[in-house]
């Protein structure tokens, strides 16, 4: 049956019909209750939906480390930096997050925090392409906390003109020191 909406709670077509008192095209009439029940302005309720609009809750970070979302796109221009920055921006709100710029296209998650240009150029994932594994001392040495929002940290990217040695080196380095942030989320822009 299709959907429709209601309050703001998912109504299957069935049920509207028969809160209603329509049903197949005729008039159904309600009945009013068990017997000694309730009268029919005090009917039972129907049992709670999850809003349509209410965002799905992820789990916490477990013992084996944060909880990882990495997102990638096939080209530049398809707003999933947009929409990590907005995640990550909601998720800090009651978790800690590390959100960290490995954009091989050019970092701009920096920009969208107005990070300053020398803190970019101190703090880059570009540090961190050293061909050994990563510390979890250095990520949270280069995470840059975000002032308005003080859960979130940001590793930022760097231009693509100096970027881009790739995922493949940098991915496993990074594994280990991750799992020691104590972030209950690392979000990858990929």
């Amino acid at each position: 049956s299709v959907a429709g909406c209601r309050n703001n709670q998912p109504v299957c077509c069935s049920d509207a019909a028969d809160r209603s008192g329509l049903h197949g095209g005729r008039s159904v009439r309600q009945k009013s209750g068990p017997p000694n029940g309730p009268s029919p302005t005090h009917m039972r309720q129907p049992p709670h939906r999850p809003s349509v609009h209410q965002p799905p809750q992820l789990p916490a970070s477990s013992a084996k480390g944060p909880q990882v979302i990495a997102g990638t796109t096939t080209r530049a221009g398809q707003g999933l930096t947009t929409f990590l920055v907005h995640a990550a921006w909601e998720l800090a709100e009651k978790s800690q997050v590390l959100l960290v710029d490995l954009d091989e296209a050019g970092g701009t998650i920096a920009e969208s925090f107005r990070i300053p240009r020398a803190v970019v150029e101190a703090q880059s994932v570009e540090n961190f392409y050293t061909g050994d594994a990563v510390s979890t001392e250095r990520i949270l040495a280069n995470a840059v906390t975000i002032k308005d929002r003080s859960r979130l940290r940001v590793i930022p990217g760097r231009s693509a003109s100096s970027f881009g040695r790739g995922l493949d080196l940098i991915l496993p380095q990074l594994k280990e020191g991750l799992r020691g942030t104590g972030v209950d989320y690392v979000i990858l822009d990929l």
